[in-house]
C-alpha cells in the first residue's frame, strides 16, 4: 500500500510517523528535518527547544536547538536574556503546556521580562506556546512555538495544544540523550586556537565575513572553524557555542 504524503495525514498519525522515523536516529540533524516536518502538519513553523538547568544561570546556558532566527538566538542565549524570559519563567512551574499570547495580561511582568517579550516581537516572534518538560533531578526542558507577528494573537485550539505536548514529550525523549553525552570537562573538548578564535570574534560580533578580514583566511575557513567549535561544543548553534566558551572560561569577552 502507498504511504499518505506527510501534509495528508492527520496530527496523530503524523506523531505517530515521527516517533517510529526517529525511534533509532541518533542525529539531531536528522530528528530536526522529522520534526519540522511534523510541526508543519499541526500549523507550526516555528520552534526554540531549551534543555536546561534549574535554577539557571548564565554561566552554564542552556542546550538549544531550534530553527529560529540564528540573530535571535545569538541575543536570546548569547546575552542571556532567556534568564529574564517571563514564558520561560512561568511554563517551567508548571506542567502543561502555556500559551503566551496573555501573559502581560495575567501576569505582572518586570521592565526587563517585558524587555524580552518586546525584543521577541521586534524579532519576529510575538505569542505562541510553551511546553515544559520534566527532566532528570534538576534538568528541565522547554519546546517553545512563537507566532510570526501577522497570526501572533490567534488563540491555540485544545487539539493543537494536545498534538505539541504529546509531539514536545517524544522530541525531548529522542534529542535529550544525544544532548547529555559526555561531560563538560575542558578537556575533554580538545578545540585549536583557531576555533576558539573564530568563536571570540563572534563573541564580539564580528560576522564570518569580518572575521575573516582580521584573521586574513577566508570566510569559508572561518565557517569551517566555528562549526568544528560547535560539534567539539556539543552545541547547535553560533550563540550557544559563545555561551558555553565563555562559561567554560575558553574565551573571554
Amino acid at each position: 500500500m502507498n504511504e499518505q504524503p506527510l501534509e495528508m495525514l492527520d496530527s496523530a498519525q503524523a506523531i505517530s510517523l515521527f516517533m517510529n522515523e526517529t525511534e533509532l536516529v541518533d542525529d539531531i540533524s536528522a530528528i530536526e528535518r522529522s520534526f519540522e516536518s511534523t510541526l508543519r502538519t499541526i500549523g507550526v513553523e516555528h520552534y526554540l527547544y531549551l534543555y536546561l538547568h534549574v535554577p539557571f544561570t548564565h554561566s552554564e546556558p542552556p542546550a538549544v536547538v531550534s530553527n529560529l532566527s540564528e540573530k535571535w538566538i545569538q541575543r536570546y542565549i548569547g546575552d542571556g536574556l532567556y534568564l529574564y524570559d517571563p514564558v520561560l519563567q512561568v511554563a517551567l512551574r508548571d506542567v502543561v503546556p502555556l500559551d503566551w499570547s496573555d501573559l502581560q495580561r495575567r501576569h505582572n511582568l518586570s521592565a526587563s521580562e517585558l524587555q524580552v517579550l518586546e525584543e521577541s516581537e521586534r524579532h519576529g516572534y510575538a505569542g505562541g506556546l510553551a511546553v515544559p518538560v520534566m527532566g532528570p533531578g534538576p534538568c528541565r526542558a522547554i519546546l517553545n512555538l512563537p507566532r510570526t507577528n501577522g497570526s501572533a494573537h490567534q488563540k491555540v485550539s485544545g487539539a493543537q495544544m494536545n498534538s505539541c505536548h504529546l509531539l514536545a514529550l517524544h522530541f525531548h525523549s529522542r534529542v535529550r540523550p544525544l544532548l547529555s553525552k559526555g561531560d563538560d570537562s575542558t578537556e575533554d573538548f580538545k578545540i585549536t586556537r583557531r576555533e576558539l578564535e573564530c568563536v571570540l570574534w563572534a563573541a564580539r560580533g564580528k560576522t564570518s565575513w569580518e572575521t575573516a578580514v582580521i584573521l586574513n583566511i577566508s570566510e569559508a575557513t572561518v565557517n569551517f572553524h566555528l562549526t568544528n567549535a560547535m560539534k567539539k561544543l556539543r552545541v547547535f548553534s553560533r550563540a550557544h557555542a559563545i555561551a558555553k566558551a565563555v562559561g567554560l572560561g575558553l574565551i573571554y569577552v
